[in-house]
């Protein structure tokens, strides 16, 4: 496999997205209108059905199994209790640790002790 396949600053899809094609964000806001059309919150289902108290339209309790409420909790702990990423810090005298903030924005801000 070459080791790199594209130019420094070359986008990984030189052609673009397609025309017409709609992004995330757009599929994100119809889904949650599609929601609020039936009445209903995703988050709040997963809720109930990881405490085990959901409920069918007619207000009888629906009878569900451990192995779903656990599929459930798992599923609202990623947006609840979002994995940390790793990282390896390394101990050399010589080059100090330094912790940069980056705001998104192109801004860059040491935050080390001696910084100014």
């Amino acid at each position: 496999m070459a080791k790199n396949l594209f130019q420094p600053g070359q986008s990984g899809n030189p052609a673009g997205r397609k025309k017409g094609l709609k992004d995330k964000r757009h599929y994100k806001q119809e889904v949650w209108e599609a929601c609020e059309k039936v009445g209903i919150d995703p988050f709040v289902v997963l809720a109930e059905i990881a405490a085990g108290v959901l409920k069918k339209p007619d207000g009888v309790p629906e009878k569900i199994n451990g192995y779903l409420r656990k599929e459930a909790a798992a599923e609202l702990c990623q947006y609840l209790k979002p994995k940390l990423k790793s990282v390896e810090l390394r101990n050399d005298p010589e080059e100090p640790v330094q912790f940069i903030m980056n705001f998104g924005n192109g801004n860059r801000i040491p935050c080390n002790k001696n910084s100014k």
